[in-house]
């Protein structure tokens, strides 16, 4: 085994500092990517606020132990209970600039209605303690306990017009039914908006539908980016065992997963949610030049109680 190179550490007891992390956005256009780390029950801004933490890289970054309080920058929630920092993500350039964005959740501000706040990149880096409400845009849910902001992601270039797509995740959205779950697309641009492109939601009540969403690239050649979402509570196989869901890009209105190009269902076992975790970027593992589907299902109990299983689909793509 290796040696590990570098240490992060939290800051106080109960931040649960390192509950969510992302890397791989370069926000400064130094050629070198970010790491943002999320303690989403930190205390200084409001009770639970939550925090960020940003650490630029550099070729230094490879060793030695960092305190979260010597972060390169901080955001802090400032709304109790609001939870920052629960999800968080690097989005590919949104505005054309060549630099990545910074994307975090805050699904329980304002009574859970939820809300993302989004860090544009630029060649003067954030620095020390910013305050959540300081974002460059905000992307909040429809309604009370949609909890926008349990999960946020890139997704690439959805509607093909060359700029990066956010998305959004709020478990609780309750359009057709209770808790069918919603994934809110937001389209980049030269002129950003708060308004989503598509709001893709669940097809049943309690699906969670968005909890976990991917780009898959360019499939079918058309020149706009595929989406794969996961419903981990789906009911279809089982009760929760889960569903995984592709849309051919473009992706745009008021979408049903009923509606899906394609649709995965996880083992009728037990309660597997498989789609509660996929990974970040397109896959080929077996080097065909074909994109693969890679889709976790933690409580699978296929090869032994709540053991887990990841479910591979090899060589999509060319269609």
């Amino acid at each position: 085994m290796g040696t590990r190179g570098a240490t992060f550490t939290g800051g106080a007891a109960l931040d649960y500092f390192g509950f969510h992390v992302a890397s791989g956005g370069d926000m400064d256009g130094d050629g070198t990517d970010e790491i943002v780390v999320g303690a989403y029950l930190q205390d200084t801004g409001a009770t639970s606020g939550g925090a960020a933490y940003l650490l630029y890289g550099s070729a230094t970054r490879s060793s030695g132990t960092v305190a979260s309080t010597a972060a390169d920058a901080t955001v802090r929630g400032t709304v109790a209970s609001g939870y920052l920092g629960e999800a968080t993500a690097f989005v590919d350039d949104m505005d054309g600039d060549g630099l990545d964005e910074l994307l975090l959740g805050a699904y329980g501000t304002n009574r859970g209605t939820g809300v993302a706040y989004l860090f544009l990149g630029g060649t003067t880096p954030l620095s020390g303690v910013v305050s959540a409400t300081d974002a460059d845009l905000s992307y909040n849910g429809s309604a009370e306990t949609d909890y926008a902001g349990f999960g946020v992601y890139t997704l690439g270039d959805l509607d093909g017009d060359g700029y990066g797509d956010a998305g959004v995740h709020g478990y609780g959205y309750d359009l057709v039914d209770s808790r069918v779950g919603a994934l809110w697309v937001y389209g980049g641009g030269t002129s950003l908006v708060a308004a989503a492109e598509a709001t893709v939601y669940g097809a049943g009540a309690g699906d969670c539908f968005g909890g976990d969403a991917m780009s898959l690239g360019d499939l079918d050649g058309d020149g706009a980016d595929d989406l794969l979402a996961g419903a981990y509570l789906e009911d279809t196989a089982v009760s929760s065992a889960g569903a995984a869901y592709l849309f051919y890009g473009p992706v745009s209105g008021s979408v049903s997963a009923a509606a899906a190009d394609a649709t995965w269902y996880g083992a009728p076992t037990g309660a597997g949610h498989f789609g509660r975790r996929m990974p970040r970027d397109p896959t080929d593992l077996t080097g065909d030049g074909l994109t693969d589907v890679v889709v976790g299902a933690y409580w699978d109990d296929t090869y032994g109680y709540d053991a887990g299983a990841v479910y591979i689909w090899a060589g999509l793509g060319g269609e």
